[in-house]
């Protein structure tokens, strides 16, 4: 498990770096990135799991299970070349926005975390009218992940 928490922490610093693109890299070298940077976040997820299941009761796994079915939504569509990459962040933000109510609900050790997710939600809502905020979105919820990784793996 404490692998999967490494990973988590990982994968947090990839969705922050992820945030800036490199203009340098071509097309494919960037699908790469994302890939590696989701299958992380996927990894970290199951870390979570693992870690809180006995805390975070039947909601907040569901919020776990919605995360990462919407990002696993969004690697298949690249894939498949379908658009649905907006409909499957937000199932990913509303997924972890419900497992951050329950951290905060629970008095979880990762406030900070979970308070980032939800802020990683509003953001992610509010760049459907300013798309400038994707940025923070995506900062938020990589800070976030990272963050949790961290709280989890200083508790073992």
């Amino acid at each position: 498990m404490r692998d999967l928490l490494y990973v988590a922490v990982l994968g947090g610093l990839l969705r922050i770096a992820n945030t800036f693109p490199v203009h340098s890299l071509d097309t494919l070298a960037l699908q790469i990135s994302y890939a590696v940077t989701d299958a992380a976040l996927l990894l970290g997820y199951t870390g979570f799991f693992l870690a809180l299941r006995d805390r975070i009761g039947w909601l907040g796994i569901f919020g776990i299970v919605l995360g990462a079915l919407g990002l696993l939504t969004i690697r298949l569509s690249v894939a498949m070349h379908v658009n649905v990459y907006q409909e499957a962040a937000g199932l990913t933000l509303v997924g972890t926005a419900l497992f951050a109510a329950v951290l905060l609900y629970r008095r979880a050790p990762s406030q900070l975390a979970a308070l980032a997710w939800l802020g990683a939600t509003v953001a992610g809502v509010a760049s459907l009218v300013q798309p400038a905020l994707a940025v923070a979105s995506g900062v938020l919820y990589g800070a976030a992940f990272a963050l949790e990784g961290a709280v989890l793996l200083w508790q073992r």
